[in-house]
């Protein structure tokens, strides 16, 4: 915690003013004879001799004018708790007066030095003559660090313990526990100099390193506890991760499958010739993690994308695997999660559909197959088919977007009668979330035409949906003068998709004259 954030922290009114309590030592009563002639202060700074980190720290401060002139003292600052010029109850001091708090530091850092050692400057003045002091103190902090990782030998795991006394006080007293192994703490000297580290190895029939290790301190005779644990490749030596993801997780038959791996330095060691495979077999690119030297730093954590199309319809379910090689040369093989990704068949070729069916009905297979219509003649003419609005669905697959590959022709053929017009052409994404297709856009320019070819301007798998009504064939006349006697026409119209100039799917409607309609 930077400076700036303790004193938002200290300064938290509520909290009694830091708790600062001001101690009432007879401030008009001399703690000590008049020592010098002339202005003169001193400052005595007094702390907890010991604590640990999250712990409290203890700060006593006593201003005392030891001069034989009436000073007043102007600020108060503190390299760890700031300005605490406002906590003491007086900044007017006679000669030999004194005044005096004590304000507990909140907590200890892990990130605050060990020892932690702060100065305390009080600056005032004596008419126009300056006065200042100073004083320091040391707060010694326990504090210990392990590590573990695991050799696998032929038969058997060698684990290797580092305890490394990263505080300020020897640690003389400690005990090394493990979850798999038991006590070891006889495998440990009985004490561990500040800044020493010591290392343990212990060889046992082969097992995984998936056993946790802590190592406790308490301090005699201040009680301090410090307390730390260790997994394997936490901090300790070369190691790291893999981590995949595939998506979409859901999609159709065309749809490209997008592979994201990410490989981690866990350790504290670099790692070098870093490589990545996946299966089935993908290519994957680095895009991001490296700073440029091409070595996998710890902390850093490259990642790798590349996309692959099953083109079949299944669950498909991979791992990736990474290798890399640590500073003595041993090569880590690490194996990810494992991921798994579906793709749907598309719905089964094209169909005509009445009114109100939307797109979700299409995709989901629910929607009613139109196979007739009829149509009324009044005038001569056709007049109310019904039904009044059909549709026209079908879905498509778009692999590439060069040339004419991603062109969409829906085309109308017919044996009698006249053409239906468009009154509405759309594109949806059958995959949309939450639970709806998603309308991808509209293709005006084919509003009124009997056909209509349009550029679909991107990859997948989609759904046409071509509204028509019962206005797109009225007025055409059906009762030629010549022929009124002629029994009216029965036509079977097909609406018909091409890809790409390639016909892939059809579906047909009767349109026959209602009973009872005539010329």
């Amino acid at each position: 915690m930077n400076r700036t954030a303790r004193l938002t922290l200290l300064s938290i009114a509520a909290l009694a003013a830091l708790l600062a309590v001001v101690w009432a030592m007879p401030f008009g009563a001399a703690p000590s004879a008049q020592a010098v002639e002339g202005p003169s202060i001193t400052v005595n700074k007094v702390c907890t001799p010991e604590a640990t980190v999250g712990g409290f720290v203890r700060y006593n401060f006593t201003i005392t004018n030891n001069g034989s002139v009436p000073v007043d003292i102007d600020s108060v600052i503190d390299d760890h708790l700031g300005d605490i010029t406002s906590q003491f109850s007086t900044t007017h001091l006679d000669p030999t007066q004194s005044t005096g708090i004590a304000i507990y530091y909140p907590t200890v850092l892990e990130s605050d030095p060990r020892p932690l050692i702060n100065t305390v400057d009080v600056s005032g003045h004596a008419g126009a003559t300056p006065v200042s002091a100073q004083d320091t103190c040391r707060v010694d902090v326990p504090h210990l660090s392990i590590t573990k990782r695991a050799t696998f030998n032929d038969g058997t795991t060698t684990f290797t313990f580092v305890i490394t006394n990263d505080g300020s006080v020897l640690l003389r007293r400690f005990l090394v526990t493990d979850t798999l192994l038991g006590d070891i703490t006889l495998s440990f000297p009985l004490d561990i100099a500040v800044g020493e580290s010591v290392t343990v190895e212990i060889t046992v029939p082969r097992i995984e390193c998936n056993n946790e290790v802590t190592a406790t301190y308490q301090s005699v005779p201040r009680a301090s506890l410090v307390t730390n644990t260790a997994r394997c490749g936490e901090g300790g030596g070369p190691d790291f991760t893999v981590a995949k993801e595939c998506s979409p997780k859901t999609g159709t038959v065309g749809d490209p499958i997008n592979i994201k791996v990410t490989v981690t330095n866990i350790g504290t060691t670099p790692l070098t010739n870093v490589t990545v495979t996946d299966d089935p077999p993908v290519t994957l690119t680095l895009i991001s993690g490296d700073d440029g030297n091409g070595i996998l730093d710890p902390g850093e954590a490259w990642v790798y994308t590349g996309s692959y199309n099953p083109g079949t319809a299944g669950s498909f379910t991979d791992q990736a695997t990474a290798t890399a090689t640590a500073p003595d040369g041993t090569v880590i093989v690490r194996v990810s999660n494992e991921e798994t990704c579906q793709r749907e068949s598309p719905p089964d070729g094209s169909r005509l559909t009445p009114t109100n069916t939307d797109c979700q009905d299409f995709r989901d297979g629910t929607a009613t197959d139109l196979t007739a219509a009829a149509y009324g003649v009044r005038q001569k003419k056709i007049n109310e088919v019904n039904p009044g609005v059909f549709f026209y669905y079908t879905p498509v697959t778009i692999a590439s977007t060069a040339g004419i590959a991603d062109q969409v022709k829906i085309e109308q053929s017919r044996t009698a009668l006249a053409q239906f017009s468009i009154k509405f052409l759309r594109v949806w994404d059958p995959k949309a979330p939450p639970n709806d297709c998603s309308q991808l856009f509209t293709v005006a320019a084919c509003v009124g035409l009997k056909e209509c070819t349009f550029e679909v301007g991107q990859t997948g798998s989609f759904i046409v949906q071509v509204q028509y009504d019962s206005q797109s064939i009225k007025g055409t006349n059906v009762c030629p003068d010549a022929f009124s006697g002629l029994n009216l026409p029965t036509s079977t119209h097909t609406f018909s998709t091409k890809v790409a100039g390639a016909l892939t799917t059809s579906d047909s409607l009767q349109v026959a004259p209602k009973a009872g309609s005539t010329c």
